[in-house]
Formats: structure tokens, sequence, C-alpha cells
């Protein structure tokens, strides 16, 4: 309902002003899985509708106005023995508008918000759920409200506040409680042949489990640069104010330590395109992730992440993909080989993947995923 309330306003906004245009574009994705689990096999099948209207109007001083409402409907039926699960469900998924001049520009609204130079395991995945193997490329939004300033030099200023809705985003353990803030910002500078971003973010009320956690700031940095091969380098530090969290013990509070106060991620990576054949295109990255219970100087690693992933274009249509992630202690595995055929408006996915969890026992999953979208 909602989603089609901002498509009546955006397209009256078209219509009463002169000058002002709107472009629909519509997507259908079906996909099924077939899951190979450890206890139990299942089928999962899919579909989904994304209608998505962009409206939008240039001023002769250089001002501009758009906006963007996307809305998402999905019908999903799981399968398993015994027990079967039908799933509908309709929302709202993008709704912002965004006015500026080719300097400045203000976007508010239900809107994605990424940045950062890692591919696969990114420290600053703070505000997204991008998969890198998901061809659709779906993640959640946020609401927010943002300014950005562009320099003559390509050097860009974003300043942010966004609304808290009490459930997670990216890759943030705590939650932001229900309608507090956060707020941050980021500065990018281009370098010679790269980039250097330093990133902030503030949230004033953070939750695990409904408790309360007191407030969170991070601070990171994140750098790439081109020597032939494609360096990068992307990380944060995180303090939460209050990380304990007080369980009742008989007729006594006492604190259990959930999460430690200060996580520090770093991820380094680097790509180079092996001139065979078509080209082979390869990444790795490595992230170190340290934490530390009370003071920075007690910081220690607690595991560190690998990441692979390589492609290789079959011809103009066809493309084979590769990602792994495994962890050092092997208590996370997971491979995913692709075969993709995109067309104009067709796309297709065929793909085997193993996601093993912790110690290859709780989880275990083997499975094949199809993957056919239509955009029109």
């Amino acid at each position: 309902m909602k989603f089609y309330t901002a498509l009546i306003m955006m397209l009256g906004i078209s219509l009463c002003l002169s000058g002002f245009s709107a472009t629909l574009r519509n997507e259908i994705a079906a996909t099924g899985v077939l899951y190979f689990e450890h206890l139990n096999d299942k089928a999962d099948f899919s579909l989904l509708y994304q209608p998505d209207i962009n409206v939008s109007h240039s001023f002769s001083s250089g001002f501009s106005i758009t906006g963007q409402a996307m809305g998402n409907a999905m019908v999903r039926q799981i399968f398993r023995p015994g027990d079967d699960d039908f799933i509908q469900r309709g929302k709202l998924y993008r709704l912002w508008f965004k006015a500026g001049s080719p300097q400045l520009e203000a976007r508010i609204g239900l809107q994605r918000l990424n940045f950062g130079s890692a591919q696969i395991l990114r420290p600053l995945q703070w505000f997204d759920n991008l998969d890198p193997t998901d061809i659709l490329e779906r993640t959640e939004g946020v609401q927010a409200a943002l300014v950005r300033y562009y320099f003559l030099n390509n050097a860009n200023v974003w300043l942010w506040g966004i609304r808290g809705e009490g459930k997670p985003h990216g890759l943030m353990t705590t939650v932001t409680k229900e309608g507090t803030p956060e707020l941050g910002g980021r500065l990018q500078y281009p370098l010679t042949k790269g980039e250097i971003g330093f990133t902030a973010n503030h949230r004033f009320e953070t939750q695990i489990l409904g408790k309360d956690t007191g407030s969170e700031t991070r601070i990171g940095l994140d750098a790439k640069y081109d020597l032939g091969v494609g360096l990068w380098a992307e990380g944060y530090i995180s303090s939460i104010e209050d990380y304990e969290i007080y369980y009742l013990v008989g007729d006594q509070f006492e604190p259990h330590l959930f999460i430690n106060k200060h996580q520090v991620p770093l991820t380094l990576g680097l790509d180079y395109t092996i001139g065979l054949g078509n080209g082979i295109y390869t990444l790795a990255e490595a992230q170190l992730w340290n934490e530390a219970e009370n003071e920075l100087n007690e910081l220690r690693n607690k595991y560190i992440n690998y990441a692979f992933t390589a492609n290789y274009p079959i011809g103009l249509l066809d493309t084979v993909h590769y990602f792994g992630v495994v962890r050092d202690d092997a208590m996370v595995s997971t491979h995913t080989l692709i075969w993709r055929r995109i067309y104009d408006r067709w796309s297709f996915d065929t793909s085997v993947f193993w996601d093993a969890g912790t110690r290859h026992k709780l989880y275990n999953s083997r499975g094949i995923k199809l993957i056919a979208a239509y955009v029109f």
C-alpha cells in the first residue's frame, strides 16, 4: 500500500510540474534452491516482483530534482519433509527524493547507503546486506538524510543522519534502538592512482537481544591504489559504551560479557587480470578480526578470514564465477560456483554451493540454485 501511495504521489509530481520526466522499470525474478542439508533436505521456490519508478527534472541553472519509489512483492514456498511453509509479503523497498547541483546534493528517504574499497570481506559494510554472489543485488535500505558535496578535484564529503529501526543492518552486531538517531560522515580524497576515505558513525543508543548497550562510535579508514595490480585496505575501530548485559541469577543480577568493547577488523586485498584467453579476473582478500575486552592495548586477533574469487568470460553472454571464503580455524567455509548468462532484458544464474558453519556440524548445507530474471 505504501508503494502505491508513493507511486501515485511521484506520478502526480511528474504530471503537474512542467518538464518532469518519469520512467517505469519492472523486474520479475524466479528463484529455485534445492538444499542437501546435514539433517533434512528441502526445496525453496520464490517469485519476486519489483516495480521501480524514477522521476527527474533538470532546471536551466543546473539545479535538478530526482526521486525513486520501488516496491518489493514476493511469494515463497518452502518444502520440507512433513512440513511446508508458504510466505507472501509486500513492502516498500526504496523511497527517496534528491535535490542538488553538480557539486551539492541532498537526498532523504529509504535508500541504499554503501561505501568502501573491499569487495567481499567488507569491514565498512555498516548499512547494507549486499551479497557478492547475488546477481539481483538485493539489500535492505536505511531511513536516512544524506548530503554530499563534490569538490572540483573529485574529493567529496558525505554527511548523514539515520533513523534507528530496532533491527540489524550491515555487519553490525548490535542494533540501533528504534526511533533513535545515527549520525556520521565520510571524506573521500583522490590519489594519483587511487583514493583514500575516512568514515565515522555514532549511534546514541544500541541494543543486543532487547538489552540496552549504550552508545557506539565507529571510525573507519579505507584506501585503494592501482600499481598494475589493484591494492586496497579497509578497516575500522569501534567502541561500545556499555558492553555488559546483566542477567538475573538467583536473586541477584550478574554481568555477562556479550560482546567485547572494541572491534577492530582489517581487510587487505588485491586483484589482477591474467592475460589468458579472454582474461581471467582474480581477487583475493584477507581479513584480520581483532577484539579487545576493555582497552585497545589489550587488542588480540580472534580469527582470520580469507576470500578468493575468479571469473572468466566464455563469450559475449556467458561468464563463469567462483567465490570462496574460509576461516583459519576451519569453523566457516563457503564455496560457490556460478554460470551466468546476461541478455539485454533476461539474466540467468545457475550455481552450486557448499556452506559449512560452526565446526561443520550445526549447519552444513550443499545445494543447487537457479535464478531467472526479466526486466521490462
